[in-house]
């Protein structure tokens, strides 16, 4: 099986990274070590190739009316420049993708552009498109994922290393707000969002312009081995881990994220979201004894099955093991303790909310 590479690909292997395949992706795990790279993104800054995130641009007289059919936060609230966490659903309610909407800065016309999960692009281009057909609206919808690369960088001292090659200007974004800046002549779209728990900064830029514009960039190379510890410490879900559409469907008020569902607009999914009942709950999870719980892991209480874990991790900030996992509404709200099965032994766990770790810049 072929897989396709990033813009960075020559790069990271020049680079000495350890890459491996994820959703039809080359991609790496990391540079130096997981660990290493975490604690530098902690503690300093560090800079991510994650050119395999969907991106899909909505633009045309009724994009506004179409972002706000497909997700689920209120669209029409998003101005130029402006950037909103949101869910694409399906019918029933599950989700589709878990995104974030930028709204074009700096155009005259409705301009958007949907960021989604690794290797979610073909699924969230498809399904925009049908929904702009079924209601007749005037919109294009383009897939963009492999015309824009997308380098983030993480960390308190994240706006200093953007700043070095961008301009003090960045400096001036709010948290989940973008901006059209030049980078050697290059335009790059900025914006100030993160999945660490950090502050921290994504750049938007023509796929052929990525390793020039990486090279400048003066911080530690991370791979997606330390941006999963890092978003797993922040209560981050991960489509793969928390869902899936097809193999693991859940809504997002059983993931947690009640406060992106904004039920006051007619988004796909609405009906089946405020009918829903006896839904699983999210948890965080702090181990007790010795073992990290992993996806799959049975969670116990009371001598009886209510669940798995979906991420686990022996966490570098807080050197405890933790881990998120579903369980039963009633279980999520009356355990204090329970016990994940971890190689046939079962280990203590105390239930905790899902943000483990709140870094310096809080996260939705």
């Amino acid at each position: 099986m072929s897989y396709e590479e990033l813009p960075l690909s020559q790069v990271h292997e020049d680079e000495g990274a350890n890459v491996t395949n994820v959703t039809g992706w080359q991609v790496p795990i990391e540079f130096n070590s997981i660990r290493l790279e975490h604690n530098e993104v902690r503690n300093n800054a560090g800079r991510f190739d994650v050119s395999h995130l969907c991106k899909i641009r909505v633009s045309g007289p009724d994009a506004t009316r179409l972002v706000g059919r497909v997700t689920t936060n209120r669209a029409t609230d998003i101005a130029p420049g402006e950037v909103q966490a949101s869910c694409i659903l399906a019918a029933d309610g599950t989700m589709l993708d878990y995104v974030t909407v930028y709204r074009v800065p700096d155009s005259s016309e409705q301009a958007f552009l949907v960021v989604g999960g690794p290797g979610s692009d073909g699924l969230v281009h498809d399904w925009i498109r049908a929904r702009r057909d079924e209601l007749g609206l005037q919109a294009s919808v383009e897939n963009s994922t492999r015309e824009l690369a997308t380098l983030a960088v993480q960390g308190p001292d994240a706006e200093r290393h953007v700043s070095q090659i961008t301009g003090p200007s960045v400096g001036n974004l709010d948290r989940f707000e973008a901006t059209y800046t030049g980078v050697d002549g290059t335009s790059v779209l900025v914006s100030r969002t993160g999945y660490t728990g950090e502050d921290g900064f994504e750049l938007f830029l023509p796929w052929t312009e990525a390793p020039d514009i990486w090279n400048e960039l003066d911080c530690q190379p991370c791979g997606i081995g330390a941006r999963d510890t890092l978003r797993l410490e922040a209560g981050l879900i991960q489509a793969g881990n928390e869902f899936h559409h097809e193999n693991n469907e859940r809504t997002p008020l059983e993931t947690g994220l009640e406060n992106i569902v904004d039920f006051q607009t007619p988004f796909v999914g609405k009906d089946a979201l405020e009918t829903e009942s006896d839904g699983d709950t999210l948890i965080g999870l702090k181990l007790r004894g010795r073992g990290v719980p992993k996806q799959g892991c049975a969670i116990q209480y009371d001598g009886t099955r209510v669940g798995r874990v979906t991420s686990g991790v022996l966490s570098p900030t807080l050197n405890e093991a933790i881990g998120l996992g579903y369980v039963s509404s009633e279980t999520g709200t009356e355990a204090a303790v329970v016990e994940v099965e971890i190689r046939n032994r079962c280990v203590d766990a105390r239930v905790v909310d899902t943000r483990f770790y709140t870094g310096t810049m809080t996260n939705i």
